[in-house]
């Protein structure tokens, strides 16, 4: 007698479109899409061919940039413990950048959220609002003074900066700064060079960009003939900046500066 696997039918096994539904108005978040464009100075650069330009104005030198965030949709964002899938949020040091903030989640869109995020693909960007978590960003005077998440940005009138005195090796705190489109400029006269750090509060961002499975697809889920929901795997944009930072000053809101 052969052994023959037995296979279940299809339906109603598979997750129908209104169950699909239900579980996402329960268990998804609130997303603004954010769609992205390869910045043609990649190919500009006479310098360094293939690399953006650190002094273009519209990517701050990052080759990618994106128009402003689409009306709120609902979605799923999950963070899976699997090594092909990455890991949860958390810090880990970097080889090439040090001490990082890392996420790497998968977000879900269903079929009932019709809009232009229906078509995102990699490089796009989505932001999680209404989720703000508390960031600390190092920056440098002379180079680009803008933080890279700034959507729900919240920033204390006072004791939010650090400076770092190479003169004495020493943290100073107490400086007086100004806040403006994003950027932290410091309110005294610091050598180019000089490092300080910012603290503030901010709305995650995640751009569709992964090595494995980081173009978009949809799930196999939904009975046959209907809209399958659209799947991405996303980097937290701090890491993905500090990989790709330029040395400008921009001041496009929704170009990211250095992480």
């Amino acid at each position: 007698m052969s052994n023959v696997p037995f296979l279940p039918p299809s339906s109603p096994f598979v997750l129908p479109s209104d169950p699909f539904e239900q579980l996402m108005a329960a268990y998804g978040v609130q997303l603004q899409y954010m769609k992205g464009h390869e910045c043609p100075c990649v190919l500009g650069n006479l310098e360094v061919p293939g690399s953006p330009d650190p002094a273009c104005t519209t990517c701050n030198g990052r080759g990618t940039y994106w128009d402003t965030p689409s009306e709120p949709f609902f979605g799923l964002l999950t963070h899976i413990g699997r090594t092909n899938y990455g890991n949860e949020p958390g810090s880990v040091m970097d080889p090439t950048q040090g001490n990082v903030w890392e996420a790497s989640p998968t977000i879900t869109i269903p079929p009932s959220q019709v809009g232009p995020w229906t078509q995102a693909t990699v490089y796009d960007a989505f932001i999680e609002p209404n989720a703000p978590q508390r960031f600390n960003t190092t920056l440098v005077v002379g180079g680009n003074p803008y933080l890279p998440y700034r959507q729900g940005l919240s920033i204390a009138s006072t004791g939010a900066v650090r400076v770092y005195d190479a003169t004495t090796h020493s943290v100073v705190s107490g400086v007086g700064y100004t806040v403006s489109s994003g950027g932290v400029f410091l309110a005294d006269t610091y050598p180019n060079g000089t490092a300080y750090t910012v603290e503030y509060y901010a709305d995650p961002v995640y751009v569709v960009f992964r090595t494995a499975g980081g173009a978009p697809h949809f799930r196999p889920l939904g009975a046959v003939g209907n809209p399958l929901p659209l799947r991405l795997h996303c980097q937290l944009l701090d890491i993905w900046t500090r990989s790709r930072s330029g040395s400008n000053t921009s001041t496009s809101p929704f170009a990211f500066g250095s992480g």
